[in-house]
C-alpha cells in the first residue's frame, strides 16, 4: 500500500486514465475531492512508536483513505465526497486531548482541498507547511491557509529568501535587548495600542512610551508611519514565530 500512495502523491500520472488505475486500486476513486494531512516529529531523538498511533488516529477520521509513511514524515490521503467534509484543524487537536504530550511533540500540516487534477500539489503544500512551521513556529497543527503572505516563499529557492526581509537592526534588537523586542512585539500584537501593551505586559503607560521611543531610536523608525512598519511588523512577527520553533 505504501508503494501506491507513493505513485499518487510523489509521482502522480499525468495520464487520467494511469492516474483513474491507481485511485481505483486504492479504493479512493469515489468522490471528486481529496485532501491531505502530514505531520512529523521535529526533534528526531523523541520520534516513537507514538507515530504509528497516530496515524491510526488520523485514518479514521474519514471513511476513504490512503497513507503514505515515509522515514521522517507520514501522510493521510482522504477522498471527500464535498468541500464542506473537509478535516479540520480543530478535529485534529480533540483527537489528541487525551494525550497532550503526543500533540506537543508533533507538528501537524493540512492541505486545502483539490479536485484530481491538483493531487501532485497536496504533497508539496503538506510539506511546505511543515517545513515552514519548523523554522517559523505558528502552531502544532496548521493548514497551508495559515501562511497567508509566507506562502508566496514556500519553494525552496525563495524560502531561503526570508530572513533577508528582516532588518538587520530587528534581528540585533532581538538578541541584545529581549525586554525592547518583546514590548514591539506586543505593540503589534495589540494593533499598536499603547494602553493594551501596557496591559498585557503589567506595566505602566509611560514605561511603554519610553520603550518604544527607545526602540524608534535604535531601529530609526516612526511608530507612526504605518508604510515604514510593514517590514518591521513582519520582521518582528517571524523573529519571534522563529524563537518558538527553536524554544529560545
Amino acid at each position: 500500500m505504501n508503494n501506491l500512495a507513493d505513485a499518487i502523491l510523489q509521482n502522480t500520472p499525468k495520464n487520467a486514465d494511469e492516474l483513474n488505475s491507481l485511485l481505483d486500486e486504492a479504493h479512493i476513486n469515489s468522490y471528486p475531492y481529496y485532501q491531505g494531512i502530514a505531520f512529523i516529529c521535529p526533534n528526531e531523538e523523541k520520534r516513537t512508536e507514538d507515530e504509528s498511533f497516530i496515524a491510526k488516529k488520523l485514518r479514521r477520521l474519514r471513511k476513504l483513505e490512503i497513507y503514505f509513511d515515509h522515514y521522517n514524515y507520514t501522510v493521510v490521503l482522504f477522498n471527500l465526497k464535498s468541500e464542506s467534509d473537509a478535516v479540520t484543524k480543530k478535529e485534529i487537536k480533540q483527537l489528541f486531548t487525551e494525550k497532550e504530550t503526543i500533540s506537543k511533540q508533533f507538528h501537524f500540516s493540512l492541505s486545502q482541498i483539490k479536485k484530481k487534477s491538483g493531487l501532485k500539489e497536496i504533497l508539496f503544500e503538506c510539506l511546505d507547511t511543515l517545513r515552514f512551521n519548523r523554522s517559523f513556529f505558528i502552531d502544532y497543527v496548521i493548514s497551508v491557509k495559515d501562511l497567508g503572505i509566507f506562502r508566496f516563499f514556500m519553494q525552496e529557492d525563495q524560502f531561503r529568501q526570508l530572513e533577508t526581509i528582516i532588518p538587520e537592526e530587528l534581528t540585533n534588537l532581538r538578541y541584545d535587548n529581549k525586554e525592547l523586542f518583546d514590548t514591539l512585539h506586543t505593540f503589534f500584537k495589540t494593533n499598536r495600542n499603547y494602553k493594551q501593551t501596557a496591559e498585557t505586559l503589567f506595566l505602566h503607560p509611560k514605561t511603554i512610551r519610553y520603550r518604544l521611543n527607545k526602540v524608534e531610536e535604535l531601529l530609526r523608525i516612526d511608530l507612526t508611519n504605518p508604510i515604514q512598519l510593514v517590514n518591521y511588523e513582519i520582521g518582528t512577527y517571524l523573529l519571534s514565530m522563529k524563537r518558538s520553533s527553536t524554544n529560545e
